[in-house]
């Protein structure tokens, strides 16, 4: 090969290698305009941070992935650790740990997670809050003492579900037998978080949470 043409092969690669990192930053940057013109706010969790396989060992090459409510189910997605274009790293990501999301509800598949300086709290969440009442699926006693009651309930236009471990003694709809009757059961919902009620954080199961 003469030096001619392996000088023109380096410039090839090169070039090569340019037009595909300016086709991932465009394609990035559609992407990123996308999701900023048809967001849709809600709440997710941290599952897990792991490694990317190959990356050198440093925040860059760790991933967050998570994931966000949406209509009763649970979509899983990943994200960069570090802030990238787009994202919010404010805070150390909590395994576990709930955080705003927004979303393509065009595209699912198209999210990414806020990680703020704290996590979505009780207090954070239940800075205001509307009464509504929900209906009972099913209620049936846990363990002794305690009731298990998978309730239902629609707020701005959108359905949610939430199951809760209550005593018996403190349900909001009376006795047992009492709310079995009514099928109705009352609960606060957090206005810019949905998915939180007082019957989730009420549970015995969640009394860890703040």
């Amino acid at each position: 090969m003469t030096k001619m043409a392996r000088q023109t092969k380096i410039v090839l690669i090169i070039g090569s290698f340019i037009l595909l990192l300016l086709a991932i930053s465009y394609y990035r940057n559609v992407r990123n305009d996308q999701l900023t013109e048809n967001a849709v706010y809600t709440v997710g969790k941290v599952s897990k941070i792991f490694r990317v396989s190959g990356g050198v060992r440093t925040s860059t090459s760790y991933k967050i992935e998570y994931k966000y409510y949406y209509k009763g189910d649970w979509i899983e997605n990943s994200g960069p650790l570090e802030a990238t274009v787009g994202e919010v790293r404010n805070g150390k990501p909590i395994i576990g740990a709930y955080y705003s999301v927004k979303y393509d509800p065009n595209d699912l598949s198209l999210s990414k997670i806020l990680i703020t300086n704290r996590p979505i709290t009780r207090d954070v969440a239940f800075k205001s809050y509307t009464k509504i009442y929900g209906n009972i699926e099913s209620i049936n006693p846990t363990y002794p003492g305690a009731v298990r009651v998978n309730v239902t309930y629609r707020f701005k236009d959108e359905n949610y579900k939430v199951e809760t471990i209550l005593s018996k003694d403190s349900l909001p709809c009376g006795t047992l037998e009492e709310c079995k009757e009514s099928g109705r059961i009352k609960l606060f919902v957090s206005n810019n978080f949905p998915y939180f009620t007082d019957l989730f954080y009420k549970s015995s199961n969640r009394q860890h949470l703040e």
